[in-house]
């Protein structure tokens, strides 16, 4: 952990003011996990269809369109979220089934892999600060196939970790996918517990999904955190 990354990941915290909320938006939980060095997907906000639409050619397609509505942390049931955008003209109809509620837009640049994960922070009020990982996807709450480490984690503890999953299989090659990249994988697991402790306003944090690059490279495209 350096001072530096501290200071930028205190900086987002400090953000919220007097009146914070009690967990971070979207755009503001992935420019954490970005300040602190954990592999993001690419993303940038919009406030209107134009500048959507404009960002969205900046990151190149296909994208991913997210619709942002104050304290709406589950996007995707709100029918929030609209993946595998191929081009302006798939964007602004998107953008028109949308909610009017909508502050803004998240465009996100759309990751090609069919395997994912979920990693977090949870705190015990006995044992203290946990890194999880978990089977990810829409079936990852009713699975609960998830591992635990407490913080600090170290790479044999978070390689441990993974192999006990029970979908732990899906981590090889799968499906004409190349292996996960286990070390990478490990290293995000072990960044999230320095988090944890350097950070201890943060009560969770969740990203869902990890989604593992067709290389094997994971990539956090959603994130939460919870103060």
């Amino acid at each position: 952990m350096t001072t530096d990354r501290l200071s930028r990941a205190r900086s987002i915290l400090g953000e919220r003011g007097a009146q914070a909320p009690a967990s971070l938006s979207e755009h503001d939980s992935l420019r954490l996990l970005e300040a602190w060095g954990v592999s993001v997907v690419r993303f940038a906000v919009a406030h209107s269809g134009p500048e959507a639409i404009a960002r969205a050619s900046d990151l190149g397609y296909p994208v991913v369109l997210k619709g942002m509505v104050a304290g709406v942390a589950h996007k995707t049931e709100r029918g929030l979220v609209h993946p595998w955008i191929r081009s302006p003209a798939e964007l602004d109809h998107a953008l028109g089934e949308l909610p009017a509620s909508c502050q803004g837009f998240l465009v996100e640049e759309q990751i090609r892999g069919i395997r994912e994960l979920v990693l977090g922070i949870v705190r015990d009020p006995t044992f203290g600060a946990s890194v999880l990982v978990a089977m990810g996807g829409v079936h990852s709450e009713l699975l609960a196939d998830t591992s635990f480490v407490l913080a600090p984690v170290d790479a044999a503890q978070a390689r441990a970790a993974l192999t006990a999953l029970r979908c732990a299989r899906m981590l090889g090659a799968y499906r004409g996918e190349a292996p996960a990249k286990v070390e990478l994988l490990a290293a995000m697991m072990q960044q999230l517990g320095e988090l944890a402790l350097a950070c201890p306003e943060i009560r969770e944090l969740d990203i869902n999904p990890v989604i593992l690059r067709r290389d094997g490279t994971p990539v956090a495209c959603s994130a939460l955190v919870v103060t």
